[in-house]
C-alpha cells in the first residue's frame, strides 16, 4: 500500500519542508488518495495514516521528511 502512496508523499514531503500547514497536506492526501480508493479501502487506509508508525514509514519512502517530523504529528 505505501508504495502506492509513493508520490503522494514526496509531494507531502515537499509541502513540508518548504513550510506549507499541514492542513492543506491533510486536504491534499485526503483529494488525490482517499477520494480515488475504493470504499473498503478507504478504512484500511485511513487507519494506516492515522496510526503512529506511519511517519516512519514516510521517512524510510522519503529520508528528507525526517527533518520535518514534527510537522506529520
Amino acid at each position: 500500500m505505501l508504495a502506492q502512496l509513493k508520490p503522494q508523499i514526496d509531494a507531502l514531503v515537499s509541502m513540508a519542508v518548504q513550510g506549507s500547514p499541514a492542513t492543506d497536506a491533510a486536504d491534499l492526501l485526503f483529494d488525490q488518495v482517499f477520494l480515488t480508493v475504493p470504499e473498503e479501502i478507504f478504512e484500511r487506509l485511513a487507519n494506516f495514516v492515522d496510526s503512529d508508525t506511519f511517519v516512519n514509514y514516510v521517512c524510510v519512502m522519503n529520508p528528507a521528511a525526517t527533518a520535518c517530523a514534527l510537522w506529520w504529528s
